[in-house]
Order: structure tokens, then C-alpha cells, then sequence
């Protein structure tokens, strides 16, 4: 896992539990292709299905 990928994986652990929805990290994935490309977004959704599957506990719980 590099370093970008680490990040995002922490940044969408953050948003979930924040309470963004896993359909809007799909919308935010889809609409950063046009800006990021193909390759990366391919990762992002990998490293987003991972998130999703086992979404982190909330600490303040």
C-alpha cells in the first residue's frame, strides 16, 4: 500500500464516521476521474470497497 493510498484509506475512515453515506463516496470517486484519471480512481474504489466492508468504529462512542 503507498503512502496516497494510506491517506485516502484514513480520509474515507474519517468521512464515514462523520456520516457520509457509501453512495456518496461512489459519487466522489465517479466525478474525480475527470480529474485524477482512470488508474487512479480504480485504486480509490478498491481502497474504498475495503473501507466500506469493514467500516472503522467510532472512537468517541
Amino acid at each position: 500500500m503507498t503512502l496516497s493510498t494510506q491517506e485516502l484509506e484514513f480520509h474515507l475512515e474519517g468521512a464515514l464516521v462523520n456520516g457520509v453515506t457509501a453512495e456518496e463516496v461512489r459519487e466522489l470517486l465517479l466525478q474525480a476521474v475527470f480529474y485524477c484519471g482512470l488508474p487512479a480512481v480504480s485504486e480509490g474504489f478498491r481502497v474504498a470497497h475495503g473501507v466500506v466492508a469493514s467500516p472503522p468504529s467510532d472512537a468517541s462512542a
